[in-house]
């Protein structure tokens, strides 16, 4: 993951900043010399559930979810590092993606207030990401 978040509008490389762009450029450098692509994506993850409403809510805190409903993971938008746009609007499983969990404990980005599922609270993470295809998929540029 980057440390900054990017806009879909400013997801490629000339884009990046501090040490998003010194890790982007190594990455870059090593595999170009290996043949081997890298990509930017912006990702965004939704999680709905059930939370105790006491009315209680301080700016800067979100209300914990007490029963997970639905999990949903998007690939919003797929870019070269030119910024040419791949692919958007990927749904996908963040198991097989992300196996070591990197959204757990952070805070979401937003919460939103399900109304016409009851009460129902929306936890949103949005992050950047580089993706590069495994050694096994052989996918070269």
């Amino acid at each position: 993951m980057l440390e900054n978040k990017y806009t879909n509008e400013n997801l490629r490389y000339d884009s990046l900043e501090d040490h998003d762009y010194q890790k982007v450029s190594v990455l870059r450098h090593v595999f170009k010399e290996s043949g081997f692509c890298i990509y930017l994506a912006n990702i965004s993850r939704d999680v709905r559930g059930g939370f105790d409403n006491d009315g209680i809510h301080k700016l800067g805190h979100f209300h914990p979810i007490t029963k997970v409903n639905q999990t949903t993971a998007e690939l919003t938008k797929i870019a070269t590092l030119d910024g040419v746009e791949l692919a958007s609007d990927v749904y996908f499983d963040e198991d097989i993606w992300f196996p070591a969990k990197p959204f757990e404990d952070v805070d979401p980005d937003r919460e939103q207030y399900v109304h016409y599922l009851g009460d129902v609270i929306s936890h949103i993470h949005s992050r950047t990401v580089i993706i590069f295809p495994d050694a096994h998929d052989l996918f070269r540029c």
